[in-house]
């Protein structure tokens, strides 16, 4: 190894490539999304920065960083590969609004938001959580 192979090897990739991650992630619990709500996830992740990718991913599966490989290689708990999994959950405004992270499986559940600007609102909210000192959300 050189230094710079060494250091892709220990932390992962440095971007987190958008396409790379769709492309990589299981949909579960499908009749529960509506129509445009996959498409305005993925336009929504697309939309921040690297260092908000990096969050969220972190949120979801407690790594902000790509594995050597991409996310065809992402590891589950137990070290074998297990994509990113969004899965949809019914949309209730009072006791299910925000996405929750399910670290040890890779998992998103989200809910089958009604609109965009709904969904915009209650993904980025979990950007504004410290994922380092406080575990809200997580599972």
């Amino acid at each position: 190894f050189d230094f710079s192979e060494l250091e892709l090897f220990l932390g992962g990739c440095p971007e987190i490539d958008v396409e790379d991650w769709r492309s990589n992630t299981e949909e579960t619990s499908r009749e529960f999304a509506l129509p445009g709500n996959t498409d305005w996830f993925w336009e929504i992740v697309g939309s921040w920065s690297h260092e908000q990718r990096a969050k969220f991913l972190q949120f979801v599966t407690g790594t902000s960083q790509v594995p050597l490989g991409g996310f065809s290689k992402l590891a589950g708990h137990l070290g074998e590969v297990k994509k990113f999994e969004l899965k949809w959950v019914q949309y209730n405004a009072t006791t299910f609004r925000y996405p929750r992270g399910h670290t040890c499986f890779n998992r998103l559940d989200i809910p089958a938001y009604p609109s965009m600007e709904e969904m915009k609102l209650c993904v980025e909210a979990v950007l504004n959580i410290d994922v380092e000192n406080l575990r809200f959300g997580l599972e």
